[in-house]
């Protein structure tokens, strides 16, 4: 023996070293067990909160993109009732057409109104020069 004590003996053997390695390497794959575990449930609580906000954009972009169908829709409809360019060039030119045999009739009008009281007017001349030379004769007679 060279020099050693039984204080300086260890306990350890080739086997109970071995044992507790495995003990430790034991304890640590049940704490990376617990965490994969651990990280699984966070992961599939992350997908299925994913899924709900994914499914919850679809609506509101399906209710958004309806609104615009609906927006073409009443575009669409008030475009097939507005009158186009052609449309409105033609009813321009009847309106001025329209507008012209208005002026003439309104013209022809004043003209026959104005013969009609020249007419009046050159009758009551007619009349009064009528009842001067009545008053004349019968005066002188």
């Amino acid at each position: 023996m060279s020099g050693e004590t039984e204080a300086d003996v260890s306990a350890w053997t080739i086997d109970s070293a071995k044992a507790h390695l495995l003990a430790l390497m034991a304890e640590k794959d049940k704490r990376d067990q617990q965490r994969f575990d651990a990280q699984s449930d966070a992961i599939n609580a992350a997908l299925q909160s994913a899924e709900k906000a994914v499914t919850k954009a679809e609506v509101a972009a399906e209710r958004r993109f309806d609104s615009v169908n609906e927006f073409r829709d009443t575009l669409r409809d008030q475009a097939t009732t507005f009158v186009n360019r052609a449309e409105l060039a033609a009813l321009n030119a009847r309106l001025s057409d329209l507008a012209a045999r208005v002026d003439r009739n309104e013209g022809q009008s004043s003209g026959t109104n104005a013969t009609v009281g020249y007419f009046i007017a050159a009758g009551g001349v007619i009349i009064a020069i009528a009842a001067i030379v009545v008053s004349v004769v019968i005066a002188t007679n």
